[in-house]
């Protein structure tokens, strides 16, 4: 009788420390990997404005190839991005870029 009262009061303990942890914890994994996508779009943004730049001449074809290889990243990611964001991701890097090579 007393085993199986101890095994019942286990069993709870054990779901609600897991209910507990899965509580805190995902939401802390999310954000974590929230910043890592970030942090990788950014940087390949980086790399295409510098690519475009090296490869390129014209203004208009630079940012085309830029949108085209970035827009293919964030569809094979399956990220949420809007056109406005991916344009100033990209503005950014350019400025980016510019400062750096003062």
């Amino acid at each position: 009788m007393m085993n199986e009262y101890m095994f019942e009061v286990c069993r709870v303990a054990a779901i609600i420390i897991g209910a507990l942890l899965a509580y805190y914890i995902i939401p802390v994994l999310k954000a974590y990997i929230a910043k890592y996508w970030d942090e990788n779009l950014l940087d390949f943004v980086k790399s295409c404005v510098y690519a475009a730049q090296q490869t390129m001449e014209n203004n208009a074809d630079k940012k085309r190839y830029v949108l085209a290889h970035v827009g293919e990243w964030i569809r094979m990611k399956g990220m949420d991005i809007s056109d406005e964001q991916i344009d100033i991701l990209i503005e950014s890097a350019v400025l980016a870029m510019k400062t750096e090579t003062k």
